[in-house]
């Protein structure tokens, strides 16, 4: 096993590095958590879009009068794009959360003794990690400046679209087994 993978994903979870198991269940509880601790950073990501938003409404957009009684487009359309990824974030968090689990029969004991199949898992499990840590990052930093800028989401839609590959990729890992 990469002891530098172990080490990376150990960090993320905010554990040791990660060990080799000892039964099925063990891997079977690392990858409950693993998509637990993933789809509570991308839940947060949408938090804080969300957030975002309800602040942006109120700093940016005017309320009606009778001179202006529609809000200028452009923001509204700043509004619906964080509306929208907010969305997007939320579903890609219920997906991690309802991917299937590694089996617990006898094809999964033989890939749990396979130490190459075992790198492939946990270098899946840190590929996930990554960019779902990297969305509450970006989140966290997004300001209201950056809303209105025409690429100011880019680094956001870059590591929800990350999360979403490296979990198409996991599923097909899984399956493969």
């Amino acid at each position: 096993m990469s002891s530098d993978v172990a080490q990376r994903l150990g960090h993320l979870l905010g554990l040791g590095p990660i060990r080799l198991f000892d039964s099925a269940a063990q891997v079977r509880d690392h990858d409950l958590l693993v998509r637990a601790q993933a789809a509570d950073r991308l839940s947060l990501s949408a938090t804080l879009l969300r957030d975002l938003a309800a602040r942006y409404r109120q700093e940016r957009i005017p309320p009606a009068t009778r001179e202006q009684p529609f809000p200028p487009a452009d923001r509204m359309a700043n509004l619906r794009r964080l509306e929208e990824r907010t969305g997007t974030l939320q579903d890609l968090s219920a997906r991690v959360r309802s991917a299937e689990l590694p089996a617990q029969d006898i094809v999964w004991q033989r890939l749990r003794s396979a130490s190459l199949q075992y790198d492939l898992m946990l270098e899946a499990d840190l590929a996930l990690m990554e960019p779902c840590q990297n969305c509450a990052e970006t989140a966290r930093s997004l300001s209201l400046t950056q809303v209105e800028e025409p690429g100011g989401l880019q680094a956001l839609d870059a590591a929800a679209e990350a999360a979403a590959r490296a979990l198409s990729a996991r599923s097909a890992l899984l399956s493969a087994s």
